[in-house]
């Protein structure tokens, strides 16, 4: 059953997978609890954006993903297909700091945002940068930036 409905959710139009998701393919058939795949292949919002992108309504890129709406779903998809190949990796997790900043800045009152944010961009931003172009930013340091 789960090769059925795994294979479904991953073809295109014409009704074959979709050749840049085949690893995709290959990890859903290889789980250890093929009970849970099916599961989330029923209730996932990220199994509605696998079948999207297989059927070529979302490009299979970063920049697609980013223009959606950001949700744990399409988090843990965007690094699942990162980790499969599918998607070039990234330094998720500072990608994941400018939305943040935007809607902690929105939050502020003006005057504040004029000051927080040149220091958050040049400061915190630069050094962070800096950090995962030495492959030194993990997740957890990610998350703590901002406190």
């Amino acid at each position: 059953m789960l090769t059925e409905r795994a294979t479904a959710l991953l073809n295109t139009v014409d009704g074959t997978v979709n050749r840049a998701l085949e690893p995709v393919l290959s990890a859903l058939l290889a789980v250890d609890r093929p009970k849970s795949t099916l599961f989330w292949l029923q209730q996932s919002h990220g199994a509605d954006l696998l079948r999207r992108m297989a059927i070529g309504d979302i490009e299979i890129s970063h920049d697609a993903l980013d223009a959606l709406p950001r949700t744990r779903a399409l988090d843990y998809l965007r690094d699942f297909l990162a980790a499969l190949g599918v998607l070039p990796p990234q330094h998720v997790e500072l990608e994941r700091l400018t939305p943040w900043l935007r809607t902690i800045l929105a939050d502020l009152p003006v005057a504040d945002a004029r000051v927080v944010h040149p220091y958050a961009e040049w400061h915190v931003l630069r050094r962070t940068r800096a950090k995962a172009d030495r492959g030194r930013l993990t997740a957890a340091g990610a998350r703590n930036v901002g406190h």
